[in-house]
């Protein structure tokens, strides 16, 4: 299934999250009970009051959307592990097994000075390769030699990103 993009300014985190399911399974394998929980919960930056507040996908509805597909998996058989980490606990080395096991990272960057969801989907000794679900023409990063925009690969990336900016602690774009 093709990779699909963002419909509004605040729904990056559940596309993300839609596009991990997509990326690890195949149609006929799809666990629908994960589509259902992130299509019904993952935008949830509202007040006491249903005002919407701006945001997309809390930090604390990721941490337990996390714990739930793994229970999830475990329960039903589905080679699937889940895990949310954050501060200090994100390690490069973690992310890159997991993306050299054929596994996805559903990682919170910035963009634009705001918090970003984007999906990594593979990594080697220059890049690393991710699902932006933001669309932007191919131009958008002329004069930005870190970030490459890539055409063609609808399944699986459409950016590349030099390691060393993806390992900047600063607040950049598609960085830790």
């Amino acid at each position: 299934i093709p990779l699909k993009y963002q419909m509004s300014e605040d729904d990056c985190g559940s596309v993300c999250l839609l596009n991990c399911i997509a990326f690890l399974f195949e149609v006929e394998e799809m666990p629908l009970e994960l589509i259902k929980l992130v299509s019904a919960s993952a935008i949830d930056c509202y007040d006491d009051l249903g005002n919407y507040k701006g945001g997309d996908t809390s930090r604390k509805l990721m941490v337990f959307i996390s714990k739930w597909i793994d229970v999830f998996a475990t329960k039903k058989g589905i080679p699937l592990k889940a895990k949310y980490l954050s501060g200090a606990s994100v390690s490069p080395y973690e992310i890159a097994k997991c993306l050299k096991e054929r596994g996805c990272v559903c990682m919170r960057t910035t963009q634009s000075n705001k918090e970003h969801y984007v999906m990594l989907t593979a990594i080697d000794d220059n890049y690393v390769y991710l699902f932006d679900p933001t669309f932007r023409l191919a131009d958008s990063y002329k004069g930005n030699q870190n970030i490459e925009f890539i055409s063609g690969h609808p399944f699986t990336f459409n950016r590349r990103v030099k390691v060393e900016q993806f390992l900047d602690e600063l607040p950049k774009e598609f960085a830790l």
